[in-house]
């Protein structure tokens, strides 16, 4: 589930499936399909049929609920990283 949430973050902040592919080092049909497994899973639609790249009610409600979670993984990840070095 990590692997489908990550990728709809990046997704949604890179605003292509293009970019968030590059950032994760998968391929753009990759992305586009864990979308759709965690559509599947979440039982609704991330984004908005009608406009592009746009979220949905819930899409945004989820979006704005984990978002910050992994900005602060990011950051520690990051300080391991340094530690490490």
């Amino acid at each position: 589930m990590y692997d489908l949430l990550y990728t709809f973050v990046v997704y949604a902040e890179s605003g292509s499936s293009i970019q968030a592919s590059a950032a994760i080092g998968i391929t753009q049909p990759a992305i586009l399909k864990r979308l759709r497994m965690l559509e599947c899973r979440l039982g609704y639609e991330l984004f908005d049929a009608d406009q592009k790249g746009r979220f949905s009610a819930r899409g945004a409600d989820l979006f704005y609920a984990i978002e910050p979670e992994f900005r602060t993984l990011r950051r520690k990840l990051r300080v391991l990283d340094a530690d490490i070095i």
